[in-house]
């Protein structure tokens, strides 16, 4: 599985150890942990001797949830990381080595919506910090951290987010066309019901943040327009033609800007 929205993610891989055995033992090798993952089926490990070295790997199956950065959504990029520790392993034991080419991913992985664009593997110590009661320990343990970057390839998020805002909105704009003050009024309040509807419609398809994403940023965009469109209305015979078709072209402008704005932020 492959849930961008809920960063929940199901994975099939292989992991694979080339050590010595005379300098570290097998059973603390095994001892490794993909961190914030469940791992929902694990093998027995595959040993081949090669010289003095042991070549270990297991085959699992393995879910893990990933906090992303949603602040562009409905058009953003992920990159997901598995992390990869052995807290049973000092920097005197063994260090990890790891690199884009011993990375292989399978063709036949084909995600609806998203393309693996790059990939890449660091690795390092990772620092841990125990606390007593009067001081502090520093341990350190080898980590590999695996980088994917997706892209986003499908248009299904932006489509059923924009489109219906941009039709609610126009809705709004065509009231100030309406040749009577009640009909305008009436026609510029429905898109504020409409656009305040399709609010939970949003929330039902959208990531759950803390924060403000580019789609709420639209939402708001549209709402404060459409308020502004009815109160102007309401004015009736205090607002000349003249004046409707300059505030008509005001907020065409500004819907242009506000979307080429995102376009080139969004690069």
């Amino acid at each position: 599985s492959f849930d961008i929205i809920k960063g929940k993610f199901d994975v099939d891989l292989s992991v694979w150890f080339r050590f010595n055995p005379e300098h570290i033992p097998v059973s603390e090798v095994s001892k490794f942990v993909f961190e914030k993952a469940e791992v929902k089926n694990q093998s027995k490990p595959f040993i081949k001797i090669e010289g003095k070295n042991f070549v270990m790997h297991y085959d699992m199956n393995i879910e893990f949830s990933i906090p992303l950065n949603y602040k562009r959504f409905p058009i953003d990029d992920h990159t997901l990381a598995l992390v990869l520790d052995n807290y049973f392993i000092s920097p005197s034991q063994a260090y990890f080595e790891s690199s884009k080419s011993s990375i292989d991913v399978g063709n036949e992985i084909h995600i609806e919506g998203w393309e693996l664009i790059d990939y890449e593997a660091q690795v390092g110590y990772f620092k841990s910090v125990i606390k007593g009661n009067e001081s502090k320990k520093s341990m350190y343990h080898p980590r590999a951290i695996f980088l994917f970057d997706f892209q986003q390839t499908g248009v299904r998020y932006l489509v059923s987010i924009c489109l219906p805002l941009l039709l609610i909105f126009y809705l709004a704009l065509f009231s100030l066309s309406a040749l009577t003050v009640g009909s305008a009024a009436g026609m510029s309040a429905g898109s504020i019901a409409a656009l305040i509807g399709f609010r939970f419609v949003m929330d039902s398809g959208s990531p759950p943040t803390g924060y403000f994403m580019i789609s709420d940023y639209f939402f708001l965009f549209f709402l404060f327009c459409s308020i502004f469109i009815l109160l102007f209305n309401l004015l009736g015979d205090w607002v000349t033609e003249y004046q409707k078709r300059i505030v008509l072209v005001l907020l065409h402008l500004m819907t242009v800007f506000v979307f080429y704005y995102w376009l080139i932020w969004s690069v």
